[in-house]
């Protein structure tokens, strides 16, 4: 069964451009990775610098082992240099509905 992994954030004052251009480099090698089934990023209409990563994995354990493979690699650094706080992490299950 897949899982969802949405992901909350809000982007630092005056670096939304900075990280839309770090995630256009990064995300081809996402998508490929094992288990990545689809990962999209909408922002919110009324407050720009609020974003939703919205990933669709083949399992949490696909999830969780790409992460720690971008916690390893130090991008995970660079993208918290970029936001603010700490982004909210949850995973859904197909509602069946």
């Amino acid at each position: 069964m897949t899982v969802q992994a949405i992901m909350e954030l809000t982007i630092k004052e005056g670096r939304y451009d900075d990280f839309r251009d770090f995630m256009v480099k990064i995300l081809p090698d996402t998508r490929p990775y094992k288990g990545c089934v689809c990962i999209e990023f909408v922002r919110n209409q009324d407050n720009p610098a609020h974003l939703l990563v919205m990933e669709k994995w083949n399992s949490r354990e696909d999830y969780e082992n790409y992460f720690k493979w971008r916690m390893e690699s130090g991008i995970m650094e660079r993208i918290a240099g970029m936001i603010e706080g700490e982004p909210k992490l949850q995973f859904f299950d197909p509602a069946g509905l």
